[in-house]
This record gives C-alpha cells, structure tokens and sequence, in this order.
C-alpha cells in the first residue's frame, strides 16, 4: 500500500508532522531532506526518513553525515557543531554540541570519543556556560520564575481563605478545596488564577529576555556546511590523514601499498571519486559492506556490484549470494565491479 495522499490522522494531538500521516503512520512520498534536496527514502530502502515516529527532516546520508559547524555565536565565537545521532540508531536526531576553536581538547568539535558515542567536552560547555551574560540571564531566569511563584501562592492563598495564622493541614485543605480534586477536574476559579499568573509570569520574562536579546546572549549565525578548515581541524583530532580522508570504521593510516595515489579526498559517505570508492569498499567484507547500506552509507549500486564481484571472485560452499553470479544490467553496477576486480587484482600482485 501507497500513499494516497489523503491525511488519515489530522486529529492526532500532536499535530504538525503527524497530522499528515497515513494509518501506518507513514508520511507523504513528496517530501524532501530539508539539508540536501533528495526525495526521502527515494531508493525504498529507508523507510525511517517518511516514519512519522523516526522522521528528523533528514535523509540517511544527512542524517549520518559528518559533524559540521551548523552556527557560530556572535556573542563569543562558540560553535555550535552537529553530530551524528547517538546510539542506539533507532534515535534519528542529530545532537549539537558547543566548541571553541582554541580549545586543546576537542579543536572546536564541541565532544571528544567515538562519533557514535561522542562525550560533550566539559571544558568548552563550562566557558559557554560561564560567559557573563549567560550567567545573568541564568539568574535573572530564576528570580523572576521565584518570584511569581511565590506571588501565586498567596494569590491562591487568599482566594482561598486561608487565613494568617492557620497550621499546614489546615491550609492544604482550603487549597485543595478552592483547585478541585486534580489537574483534570480543577474548578474554573483555580484555572483563570492560574492563566492570569501565567501570563503574567510571561510578560515580565519577556521583558527581561528583550534586554538580553540585545546583548546577543540568544544570538547564533549559521555558517557554512562543512569548511575546509573545520575539516582539517577534524582530521587533526581523529588522527586521519586528510589526504586519505577515510570515513568511520576505517583503520587510522590506512593505505595500500599499490595504491598509485592517496585517497582523492574525504569519501563523507562516498561523495566524490569511483575509482576510490571501488577501492575502498573491495577491500572490506561482506557483512561490512551490508551494513554500511542498510545505514546509508553506500548506495544500492555499490551493494549490487561488491555482492557480484564477492559472488564470482571464489567458489562458495553456502547458499549465500544465490543469484548474485549474474551479470548486473546497470551500468553504474558494471563500472563498480570493474573497478572493484582492478582494485583486487592489484592488491593481490602488490
């Protein structure tokens, strides 16, 4: 079944993105990565992009790309650096993480370990949290949330009853009776007191929060994705020659000896160069290379062509790649699995 196009769920309490979805909770087939342009789940094999309980706006690619400075603060020069989703990987959402580019510890990345499993750099979060400005807005914030606090409660006090001198039972009896037995049945005196202390509450922090617009505390400019510098700065960190620019799960120092040249540049998800790909990926296994599809990170060609040339390089003993002995009809698919045999051939005379 299809999207129809019709939303079946246009009640759904949370709105927005789910009140568009199908009765499988899937999303419509025309919507875009709002990152890159591509169609969501365009290959058929992502259906997490148009999920409505895993949808981020992005697709696999994006979803899984490298960190990138998303903006820089004004206020400061912190950078606001996004990272892949943490494990598990059902959790689709990028994280972000505040650097500085003088920071000896994380060079600006905003976290230090596995990419996966990334830990937030104490260091840069403490100076982020430290500035002058973000500390009085911190204080300011608390006061002011205090303070009408502390105003409801004799508000509630008073229409109430309750009088000066009263002991604590006695009190909690006249609240309760004057809200009603719990949030859900409250009586309608108790909810307008709380609307107007609300908005009240809002007005002032509103107030106070313009003052420090001003100042740039909330301030961010979003940058360019991925610049040259970040990415050096990224190669220093994580060891990785930028030369070869290996993706993650490679082995650091990583080169063959009949490699004719380094690695033409990153390979962030095999952007770039065909004949790099077709070495790279000829040299991994199969489990591996199934992975790194299932996780976007090759695309089915690619697959296609290591599952022929994995299929036809040796005999097998199992029903394992049953059919994949076949000549592929793509033509990417041909070209793949001509670079992958060239790239195994060498690498055996080597």
């Amino acid at each position: 079944m299809t999207y129809t196009g019709t939303p079946l769920a246009p009640e759904h309490p949370l709105g927005g993105i789910y009140a568009i979805m199908d009765s499988r909770g899937m999303l419509p087939d025309d919507i875009f990565c709002t990152r890159c342009a591509k169609p969501l789940n365009a290959d058929g094999n992502h259906p997490a992009e148009l999920y409505a309980g895993t949808y981020n706006g992005l697709c696999y690619g994006c979803t899984s790309e490298a960190p990138y400075v998303a903006a820089t603060a004004p206020l400061d020069g912190c950078q606001r650096v996004s990272w892949q989703p943490k494990e598990p990987s059902h959790r689709r959402d990028r994280t972000d993480h505040y650097g500085y580019p003088d920071c000896e510890n994380c060079h600006g990345l905003g976290a230090a370990g596995s990419p996966y499993y990334a830990r937030t750099c104490d260091a840069c979060l403490e100076r982020y949290s430290a500035h002058p400005a973000r500390v009085a807005w911190g204080q300011w914030s608390e006061r002011i949330m205090r303070t009408c606090q502390a105003v409801f409660e004799r508000a509630w006090d008073h229409e109430a009853g309750v009088p000066r001198k009263c002991t604590a039972a006695r009190r909690d009896a006249l609240r309760a009776e004057y809200a009603g037995p719990d949030r859900e049945h409250a009586t309608e005196e108790f909810r307008q007191l709380k609307a107007d202390y609300q908005a009240g509450y809002s007005r002032i922090r509103a107030l106070i929060r313009g003052h420090f617009e001003a100042l740039g505390v909330f301030a961010w400019t979003e940058t360019e994705r991925d610049p040259q510098a970040f990415w050096l700065s990224y190669c220093k960190w994580r060891r990785i020659d930028p030369d070869i620019g290996l993706a993650y799960g490679y082995p650091e120092g990583f080169r063959y000896a009949h490699q004719p040249k380094p690695l033409c540049r990153r390979h962030a998800y095999y952007e770039g160069c065909t004949e790099c790909l077709a070495r790279v990926v000829a040299a991994q296994t199969l489990q591996r290379v199934e992975d790194w599809f299932c996780i976007g990170h090759v695309s089915i060609q690619v697959r296609d062509a290591y599952r022929h040339v994995w299929a036809t390089s040796a005999h097998r003993y199992s029903d394992v790649g049953t059919g994949w002995e076949a000549e592929p009809d793509d033509p990417q698919t041909i070209r793949l699995a001509a670079l992958m045999r060239q790239a195994l051939a060498e690498r055996k005379q080597s």
